[in-house]
């Protein structure tokens, strides 16, 4: 089920990730914050591609020495001024389409149905579609019209300079796919481009992508990610579901909106351990660490004003939680099933929202702020162990939850909201 709770309204937010050069709390502008030094651990354990040993670097440099395939083992067709390669007949298992033939441009190359290792196209093409191939290298040319289909082999692919889009799903289910050559002008990635290639575990994201769709890289193999140092718009569950993802390092700038909601972006990753919200953050949209089981800490900075409904909802390892005097609203079950033992809610928060801490039951001692004016329904459910402070009075659990359901408000609930 593609989204886990429907009833989840997509809200238009605008989040923009800066550098972490604001003061300290204490105004030591030379000692670095806990969000400034976790952000440089957590980017000094993601991998860059020149670590990768150079016999897999080859891919990203050069394409491969192949000669170019005779033009009578070509089936094509001539329409005025251009070329249509239709087919192939030759016994060679590495094809390289020439750029002419009988002196007319190669514009469209279709394929299906052959048994080839590899197969390079000339990089100018209008049309490429290869269906029932068994290649293990393709290349990429810069146009948008690149369709692969039931091409499960494909390992290895490279991006020719020029391409800046491609076809949505280009490689979805491309299990065997392990390396990827990306062009530095590249502007989108586009929805379900990656989607479920588990065996391909890291890809450089260049500098000028602008856009990262939806489902682009969910059930991948892929382990750390490390954003540019620039605004991109990132879709739905767009790292969803990566099993092996650790490290995930925010750039310069991210932009959700109604379009790229991003909601969910890296939920269900189990291995995703420790993720730094660099400041300028305005809002954590909804679900978007759900189920993140792995995820140990999170220190939100200053400028966070909300944090989404659900937003690390089932985060079981979640036991160290801090929050900054920036935050306004906490959605509804933003923190529940959490292992938080203790939390302490800055002033300024205005509302919290219903069951945010519910089934939290390590939880021991929570301190509200004065600010607090509105608290929804079962905000503490079964924090059973759990003691609350509101406006200098202390609450027991009984005060403070009603496992019952006849929706009679609890003490704290009347206090809070009046």
């Amino acid at each position: 089920m593609r989204k886990i709770i429907a009833a989840l309204a997509v809200s238009s937010i605008v989040l923009t990730f800066t550098a972490c050069n604001n003061k300290t709390q204490s105004g030591n502008s030379a000692a670095e914050s806990p969000v400034q030094q976790t952000s440089q651990q957590i980017s000094e354990r993601i991998p860059e591609v020149e670590k990768t040993p150079d016999k897999d670097l080859k891919i990203f440099d050069v394409l491969p020495e192949i000669p170019e395939t005779p033009q009578s083992e070509l089936q094509y067709k001539l329409d005025g001024e251009i070329v249509r390669v239709t087919g192939y007949t030759g016994d060679s298992t590495n094809i390289r389409i020439p750029d002419t033939i009988e002196s007319k441009k190669v514009a469209e190359v279709t394929l299906r149905d052959i048994n080839v290792d590899e197969i390079i196209v000339p990089s100018t093409l209008g049309k490429y579609k290869l269906s029932d191939c068994s290649a293990k290298y393709v290349n990429i040319p810069a146009c948008p019209d690149t369709t692969f289909i039931t091409c499960n082999n494909i390992e290895k692919a490279y991006f020719e300079d020029g391409v800046e889009e491609t076809r949505s799903g280009l490689f979805i289910n491309c299990k065997s796919l392990t390396q990827v050559r990306m062009p530095q002008n590249l502007k989108k990635i586009s929805d379900s481009m990656f989607d479920g290639c588990e065996n391909l575990k890291y890809v450089e994201i260049p500098e000028n992508v602008e856009e990262i769709g939806d489902y682009a890289f969910a059930k991948s193999g892929i382990t750390a990610v490390k954003l540019p140092n620039t605004e991109i718009k990132i879709g739905y569950r767009a790292f969803s579901e990566c099993a092996e993802l650790t490290s995930f390092s925010f750039g310069g700038g991210l932009i959700i909106n109604e379009d790229f909601n991003g909601e969910e972006c890296l939920s269900e990753c189990p291995k995703l351990e420790e993720v730094v919200i660099p400041n300028g953050v305005k809002e954590i949209p909804k679900m978007t660490f759900y189920n993140c089981a792995a995820l140990k800490r999170i220190t939100l900075p200053q400028s966070v004003e909300k944090i989404g409904g659900h937003a690390f909802l089932m985060c079981n390892s979640l036991s160290e939680i801090t929050l900054s005097e920036g935050l306004r609203i906490i959605g509804e079950g933003a923190f529940k099933d959490n292992a938080v033992k203790e939390i302490s809610i800055p002033n300024g928060v205005t509302e919290i929202g219903g069951g945010a801490f519910c089934d939290c039951t390590q939880l021991t001692k929570a301190e509200l702020p004065d600010s607090l004016n509105k608290l929804g329904e079962d905000c503490f459910l079964y924090a059973e162990n759990c003691a609350v402070t509101y406006n200098g009075k202390s609450y027991s659990y009984d005060k403070i939850a009603n496992e019952d359901t006849d929706g009679k408000a609890t003490e704290l609930e009347k206090a809070v909201n009046g």
